[in-house]
């Protein structure tokens, strides 16, 4: 018997509240929605150490205080730098959440590999950097791009908290 009253009561009460539900409201929750989650879009990053990388597709989008980015790239002839990807929008990662070098994301690559590597993010960056975990390297150890094969396809996607986006 209480778990019917029980159940009538959050109806009415879920009714009431949807009812007081003015077209303000509603306005005001669309705005907000927009400004905190973005539909995807397209981007090109500058890269460092892939050489000229062809085959570039990426994408990014908001979600709430993150950024996500999604893309593939093949590496052109690289070089013995930092390997890095840009941002979006010169946009760069929040100190309160990233205060040292940490994982972000995943790479995948195109060709068989006993390699595994990681999207790196460190305070208040651009960029990304990449990472490999090997028996002989540590997977948060920043790499130059001849780290990896030249002509070599690689599928990234991470996630970073914004500077700015926590608002």
């Amino acid at each position: 018997m209480s778990t019917e009253i029980e159940y009538k009561a959050k109806k009415f009460t879920n009714e009431t509240i949807l009812d007081q539900l003015t077209q303000t409201d509603l306005d005001n929750l669309d705005s907000l929605v927009t400004k905190y989650f973005t539909p995807e879009a397209a981007y090109t990053p500058t890269f460092t150490g892939f050489g000229t990388p062809t085959s570039v597709n990426f994408s990014w989008m908001r979600m709430g205080n993150k950024l996500k980015v999604i893309g593939k790239f093949t590496t052109g002839i690289n070089t013995a730098v930092e390997a890095r990807l840009s941002l979006p929008l010169s946009l760069a990662s929040d100190s309160t959440f990233i205060t040292s070098i940490q994982g972000c994301g995943n790479i995948v690559a195109g060709t068989a590999s006993a390699l595994v590597l990681y999207a790196l993010i460190e305070s208040g960056v651009s960029y990304t950097t990449f990472g490999i975990q090997s028996a002989a390297l540590a997977g948060l150890t920043k790499i130059n791009g001849n780290t990896i094969g030249n002509g070599i396809t690689l599928s990234v996607q991470f996630e970073i908290p914004i500077n700015g986006w926590n608002t």
